[in-house]
């Protein structure tokens, strides 16, 4: 099981575009719960991890994303 921190620079959820807190480890949106390590397939919607080159329910290139607010820290540890 792997666990993943951010360190939150206080940008927008992308989500509810509202701001998530500065310096902080922040995983899930306080205002609207979602997962803000997870970026969204623009074409199906889907939930796409960082890392990702396509999305795992339509197959559409997700490589040229950009990066996810707030995720200036990430610590994998397996």
């Amino acid at each position: 099981m792997s666990s993943m921190t951010v360190m939150d620079n206080g940008g927008p959820c992308s989500f509810c575009t509202n701001p998530l807190p500065v310096g902080r480890a922040v995983v899930f949106c306080p205002h609207c719960g979602m997962n803000v390590t997870l970026a969204q397939c623009p074409a199906c919607s889907s939930e796409v991890e960082p890392g990702w080159h396509y999305c795992v329910t339509c197959g559409r290139d997700v490589s040229a994303l950009p990066p996810i607010p707030g995720t200036a820290k990430r610590d994998v540890n397996g």
